[in-house]
């Protein structure tokens, strides 16, 4: 009875140590660590200069935190234990802070962090220093301080700080900005000159000077009042040189400057400004850095065993892989542990493995992956505190062949079923790229394409079959998922409009005779009465031709008539219609003058008077002789047996002869013939007969009778519808 007894007791015993292992191996926990407390800490200012008593530092000033750290040999240390870091004085973070502890091999070992402003971090360690002794390593961080010792009242006259303005995706700075603030007091200096000397690896943005007027309070916090300042700027390498013009209050200026060669373990940067011989300097921090390592452990130790990591990848984008499982096997293909799965970093992590072969084979790959069949071997050679062992594997994401699918084209004749061959046809995908051409139909008209993948698609013409037209309309297609045979999508070409050229002929003749006239002229207008083409002129044969005539309304317009014919202004129409071949013709007739025109003349006494008409009166009456010679007339008349007169007569054919006129001489009165008064004193009328002798009455009433007879006839002679002889 007894000796049961003591057996449930052990086991109870052996219960209870089994549940507490497992709890403190499942729980994280703070270690003891040594140099992570403020007081161990070393701190540098900018210049390097390790500070005594760091607690008095200013807040306008940045400085350097550097501690030596290491864990006891017998702490044991699981992953995500951590252990706090306190800054030194009053110091706080410049911002927030996070960055790894690397090894010798670059691997982390742990990762600080900190929040801004606050004066304690936290280092929270990986799975890489389990088993290990000897663990050690470093920490560097930038801090400011916190005390307002009077550096910015107002009795300062030049002051510069700096912070980080911008980061890239990574976290890493890429730009600076400088503050540099001048006369506190807001004394009237007039022309203030600057000059700013920036450190390596940093240069300056042009145009992002920006300088506030203004005033500090009592807190020594500027308040901007006014309108800014501008100032001049002039770069000369590193250095800059900042012209102020009017200063009579507070200046507060920024600008920023771009960075270069930029660490991932933190960075330090510095600037110095002057200002009538008054010397500032700017130091501005960021991140930090940090190592860790562990050697063996004891081997006499039978208790420490070994461990492995393993880091999870893509094959080719190098990215952490999730969901990774694993079998671990021994060196006899014993199955030691199933389902271990890489966690979000892609890290799996197994330990308490004693010395040995073991094999790790993958049985899941993370989703979209193929399983990496090639087994992982590896030797835990000591029992006894070996360091982890680091594995690494990757993993191809999974080819999966896209769906597919095709599709038919069959060409036809526009109006018909006529299947056309030699249209090509260029492939487009939806972005509009061109992805296959020289796609042409055969001779049943039809084009095929097969394997493209899901998606939209646009079908172009480039080229049109013999006689047909070019189709600007893009055909659309698109390829489904589930597509089981080629789709079928048709297109239709217009046949080429036959295109010919007609031509008029134009016929002009006489419209009484008919006669065929040569040189009508004419101009061709459309119809609209757009001049076409001029001077068309008909030919020997009355005819013009027009050729090379589109299909259209047209109509000839007579511009100039043949000599001799009245312009007929009326427009002849005609229509080429399309596909004309034939002759078109069509006539146009004139009408010919009535008397050639001319210029009419003033009517005078003929030099050759023509006898006068004899009336058809039956009156008898002497008729009138005419002249004997005729160019050269002399008097109308003779002298009869009993001397008497008489005037010429318009009738009858009497054959008595009239009595000889007697000559006209300046003694008649009355009248004028070609300008010259008749009867007046001077020379005798122009063109009359004259002698010497002296004329009677019965001589004057003759010579009047002829002049009537004269103008009678020369007023017969005259055409007054031509307004001409």
């Amino acid at each position: 009875m007894r000796t049961k007894l003591i057996s449930v007791c052990l086991g109870l015993l052996t219960l209870l140590l089994v549940i507490f292992s497992f709890g403190q191996s499942a729980r994280a926990a703070t270690i003891n660590t040594t140099g992570l407390t403020g007081s161990e800490a070393t701190v540098t200012d900018r210049y390097g200069t390790v500070v005594t008593d760091p607690t008095d530092l200013s807040k306008w000033q940045n400085y350097k935190v550097s501690y030596d750290w290491s864990i006891p040999n017998g702490q044991k240390i699981q992953a995500g234990d951590t252990a706090p870091v306190t800054l030194p004085g009053n110091t706080v973070a410049t911002s927030d802070l996070s960055f790894d502890l690397k090894d010798d091999n670059g691997a982390t070992i742990g990762t600080f962090t900190i929040k801004a402003g606050e004066s304690t971090g936290t280092i929270t360690f990986t799975e890489q220093l389990i088993g290990t002794q000897d663990r050690q390593g470093t920490l560097n961080l930038y801090a400011k301080g916190t005390a307002d010792n009077g550096t910015h009242g107002q009795d300062w006259a030049l002051n510069k700080i700096g912070w980080v303005s911008e980061k890239d995706e990574n976290g890493l700075p890429t730009q600076l900005t400088w503050n540099i603030a001048f006369n506190p007091s807001g004394n009237d200096l007039g022309t203030v000159t600057i000059t700013d000397t920036i450190g390596p690896n940093q240069m300056y943005v042009s145009g992002t000077v920006h300088a506030d007027t203004g005033m500090y309070n009592d807190k020594g916090e500027f308040i901007s009042a006014g309108q800014p300042i501008q100032p001049e700027v002039t770069v000369n390498g590193k250095q800059l040189t900042f012209v102020f013009e009017g200063v009579h209050t507070a200046v507060n200026m920024t600008y920023n400057v771009k960075l270069s060669n930029v660490s991932a373990n933190g960075g330090s940067w510095m600037n110095d400004a002057t200002m009538n011989g008054v010397m500032v300097g700017g130091h501005v921090t960021w991140g930090g850095n940090g190592t860790g390592n562990g050697g063996s452990g004891n081997e006499g130790d039978p208790g420490a065993l070994g461990a492995f990591l393993l880091q999870k990848t893509d094959a080719k984008t190098g990215a952490a892989l999730a969901g990774a499982e694993y079998q671990l096997q021994d060196s006899n293909g014993e199955v030691i542990q199933t389902g271990l799965t890489t966690n979000a970093e892609g890290r799996l992590f197994v330990d308490q493995l004693a010395e040995g072969k073991y094999v790790l084979i993958e049985t899941k790959a993370p989703e979209g992956y193929d399983i990496n069949k090639t087994p992982i071997a590896f030797d835990v050679e000591n029992g006894s505190g070996t360091p982890t062992t680091n594995l690494t594997q990757t993993d191809e994401p999974t080819v999966i062949p896209p769906k597919t699918g095709g599709f038919t084209l069959t060409k036809l004749a526009a109006g018909s079923t006529e299947k056309l061959a030699g249209a090509v046809y260029e492939l487009r995908d939806a972005n509009g790229k061109v992805i296959q051409s020289d796609l042409t139909t055969d001779a049943a008209g039809e084009l095929t394409v097969n394997d493209l993948v899901v998606g939209d698609y646009t079908l172009v013409e480039t080229k049109a079959p013999a006689g047909y037209e070019l189709s600007t309309t893009p055909i659309k297609v698109t390829i489904v998922a589930d597509q089981t045979a080629p789709l079928s999508v048709t297109a239709t070409d217009d046949k080429t409009p036959v295109v010919t050229k007609g031509r008029v002929q134009l016929t002009k003749t006489d419209d009484e005779t008919g006669q065929v006239l040569a040189g009508a002229v004419y101009e061709l207008q459309d119809a609209n009465g757009k001049v076409l083409k001029t001077d068309l002129t008909t030919d020997e044969a009355g005819q013009l031709t027009v050729s090379d005539l589109a299909a259209g309304d047209y109509r000839l317009v007579e511009t100039k008539a043949p000599s001799g014919y009245e312009l007929n202004a009326t427009p002849i129409t005609f229509t080429v219609k399309i596909g004309e071949t034939e002759l078109l013709t069509v006539t146009a007739k004139d009408t010919p003058l009535t008397e050639e025109p001319g210029e009419p003349e003033t009517p005078g006494e003929p030099e050759n008077p023509e006898p006068p008409v004899t009336p058809s009166e039956p009156e008898p009456e002497p008729e009138n002789p005419g002249p004997e010679e005729p160019n050269e007339p002399g008097l109308p008349g003779a002298e009869d047996s009993d001397n008497s007169s008489s005037l010429p007569q318009t009738g009858g054919n009497s054959t008595a002869t009239p009595k000889p006129v007697a000559p006209i001489t300046d003694q008649y009165p009355g009248g004028t013939i070609d300008g010259q008064p008749i009867g007046s004193t001077g020379k005798p009328g122009k063109g009359l007969p004259q002698t010497n002798e002296k004329s009677d009455d019965e001589t004057l009433i003759s010579v009047a009778g002829v002049t009537i007879m004269m103008i009678v006839f020369a007023l017969g002679s005259w055409d007054w519808r031509r307004n001409r002889y």
